[in-house]
Formats: C-alpha cells, structure tokens, sequence
C-alpha cells in the first residue's frame, strides 16, 4: 500500500472516530503541507471536502513552511 493511500486511511479513520464521539472535524481550518523534493503532491479527503494544501503554516506562533 503507498504512503498516500495509508495517510488517506489514517484520516478517513480519524473522522469515523469523531463521528462516533459525536465530534466533528472542521475542515475549513484542516490544511496539509507537502513536504520533501520527491513528495507526489497528492490531494486528501476528509469527508466529502478536499483538504486545502498550504506552503506554510503558523501553530503556536511559530511559523512552519515546507522548505
């Protein structure tokens, strides 16, 4: 199985737990970073909505960035 297809599982996983927790992801503010010169760029699901990919990102005020 690819990495891609195993990161998807994990998420998919990861949603069928909230749901069952009566929790809910929101996906507006769910985005994923490519990171690596050989990465594919693939695109992931959570739910029905594409989650947005994103060159940086700031968490816990540190900016993080894929280069």
């Amino acid at each position: 199985m690819s990495d891609y297809l195993k990161l998807q599982e994990d998420v998919s996983k990861l949603e069928s737990w909230a749901l069952a927790w009566q929790m809910k992801f929101n996906v507006d503010k769910c985005t994923v970073m490519q990171i690596g010169s050989g990465n594919k760029k693939c695109s992931y699901q959570l739910g029905n909505s594409a989650l947005e990919s994103t060159d940086t990102q700031k968490d816990l005020g540190i900016w993080i960035s894929n280069d």
